[in-house]
């Protein structure tokens, strides 16, 4: 009797480390799968746009899936326990999303006076009180990104009412289906609102909140819930990838998405780009944690900071723009050119993309560093 209870107890051990295991896994592969995709965002802002290999345009290929890789994310975390906490969702919202876009917002917005005569920003400056209530504030306020540094923060205005606008079907879903129906309810309410986006967005209509993009993307948000639903059961396969990135080596000739500027090529072309882009970067961040454990977790590191290379990639583009410019022998008034200098070295997107990822990886652990031996003091 001691031996089987010994025995039960070295099994429940072995299947808890079996589990722990799994479960750290999935999330270094999930930190790789955020940190490809950063790592493409800062590439494809780097001066890429316009090169070519052969009739293979790294820019184009880029753009067909790069940001519906961040949106299938927050969808893979939605659970259906946010339907019961309504205010604790929108709290966890307004705080990781909206409160970062005003916090950083306002601060560029006082900066940017002082930025032009140091040649890091060409926007224009601000002569007065309204002006920075007009241009600058209200918008802000409003969930606008209107600083130039912060070029891709419309993402998170896009992510932010995504979620609320997922939490509102699902919600009708429950509200009316049961068991098995609740999924086809969602896709179907899904498809109906992706369908009017889409509409709106050809026909350039403009709703009050302007959720056209949000609209849109529902689809691959609702595709990011249902792989955290079903993980197991979808096989990472080397075929598969290799499909998807002929897939979209094929199409990077002649189309490009772009979501920021809602240009979607077609409902159906975005929606199977975005599938393969998300197929082969998750079968890529599969492999990638068999990597030796220095190299997949500095991948997991880039992609638990990726929000901090969102926030200051554009201004540590300053510095390759800066050693251009001194290498080159320019005028320094070229360094306000945004986001990168034109006009420099065939290949200074290798060096953007270096310092667009990790000088705000050394920043913020220089600055946790500095937090840290404050408080001990």
């Amino acid at each position: 009797m001691t031996e089987n209870k010994s025995l039960q107890i070295a099994s429940n051990e072995m299947l808890e480390i079996e589990a722990s295991t799994t479960k750290s896994d999935s999330s270094i592969r999930l930190y790789i799968f955020r940190a490809l995709g950063i790592t493409l965002m800062v590439l494809g802002h780097s001066g890429i746009y316009g090169r070519s290999i052969g009739v293979f345009t790294p820019f184009n290929f880029i753009y067909l899936f790069h940001m519906s890789l961040f949106f299938f994310y927050s969808g893979y975390f939605f659970r259906e326990v946010n339907l019961k906490t309504p205010w604790k969702f929108l709290k966890g919202k307004i705080t990781t999303l909206y409160i970062p876009t005003i916090k950083y917002g306002i601060m560029f917005l006082v900066l940017r006076n002082l930025m032009i005569p140091l040649h890091l920003s060409n926007q224009a400056p601000i002569g007065s009180w309204s002006e920075f209530w007009n241009n600058g504030l209200d918008p802000i306020i409003r969930f606008y990104d209107t600083e130039q540094m912060m070029g891709a923060f419309w993402f998170l205005r896009v992510l932010f009412f995504a979620n609320i606008i997922f939490w509102l079907l699902f919600r009708i879903t429950h509200a009316v289906g049961r068991g098995r129906y609740k999924l086809l309810i969602l896709g179907g309410l899904i498809l109906i609102s992706s369908s009017a986006g889409f509409y709106m967005n050809i026909h350039e209509i403009w709703p009050p909140l302007n959720w056209i993009r949000e609209l849109c993307i529902l689809p691959i948000f609702f595709i990011g819930y249902l792989f955290g639903q079903y993980e197991k059961k979808i096989p990472m396969k080397w075929w598969i990838a290799l499909i998807t990135l002929a897939w979209l080596m094929y199409c990077s000739i002649s189309h490009c998405i772009n979501i920021g500027s809602y240009i979607f090529v077609s409902p159906h072309f975005f929606l199977i780009s975005s599938l393969a882009g998300i197929y082969g970067t998750m079968y890529l961040a599969h492999r990638l944690t068999r990597l030796p454990h220095r190299l997949s977790s500095t991948l997991a590191y880039i992609g638990k900071h990726s929000f901090d290379i969102l926030l200051w990639h554009f201004l540590a583009f300053k510095v390759v723009s800066y050693l251009r410019i001194l290498w080159s022998d320019l005028p320094i008034d070229r360094l306000s050119m945004f986001p990168v200098l034109e006009g420099g070295g065939r290949y200074d997107f290798i060096a953007y993309t270096i310092i667009g990822v990790g000088l705000p990886l050394l920043l913020t652990a220089g600055l946790s560093r500095i937090v840290s031996l404050v408080r001990r003091i």
